[in-house]
């Protein structure tokens, strides 16, 4: 393919996913990535970028809530996304949507991770192992937990993490 941008609309990143797993779209898009195309995306179409996508569901509560209640040990589903970030979790609306809890427990779920959360009006421009800042408002990274551990009754523990919080311009380490 010889795209040079290609762009994923917001909605819903698991409609989207299984519109497109094993078609000649996720295979073009892979192509086009592969020969330097741009990949961007808003809202849904961020979150597509991760090979390990948040679904948005609560695997232990039954009733759908912007955050978690509590930080649980497999309380958060994901699916498979596109991939183009192997080793970076991507949660999306990230402020608006006070979204903590839900980038805390991917971080429980994938410690060897990066975990992002990039708010409305904002992006991240991968480039290597970098990430750049643009927009109006703010990303936050939360990676490497220590001590990761379960309580008895499922709750996520853990002693310290590298947590950043980062505005326009700004750059951060992401593991591609």
């Amino acid at each position: 393919i010889g795209a040079k941008l290609i762009y994923i609309l917001g909605g819903d990143q698991s409609r989207f996913m299984k519109s497109i797993l094993g078609t000649p779209v996720y295979s073009a898009i892979h192509s086009a990535y592969k020969n330097g195309a741009t990949i961007a995306g808003t809202s849904a179409g961020a979150a597509v970028m991760s090979k390990y996508m948040i679904t948005g569901k609560q695997m232990l509560d039954t009733v759908y809530k912007e955050t978690f209640d509590k930080l649980w040990k497999g309380n958060i589903e994901f699916a498979e996304g596109l991939g183009l970030l192997q080793n970076t979790i991507i949660d999306q609306h990230f402020l608006k949507r006070n979204r903590y809890n839900r980038l805390i427990s991917s971080l429980a779920e994938h410690p060897n991770m990066v975990c992002v959360g990039i708010d409305e009006g904002t992006a991240i421009i991968v480039h290597g192992k970098y990430a750049t800042v643009a927009g109006d408002s703010q990303v936050l990274r939360l990676a490497a937990p220590k001590n990761l551990k379960q309580t008895t009754k499922g709750l996520i523990k853990f002693n310290e993490a590298d947590f950043g919080v980062y505005t326009e311009g700004d750059s951060f380490r992401i593991k591609p």
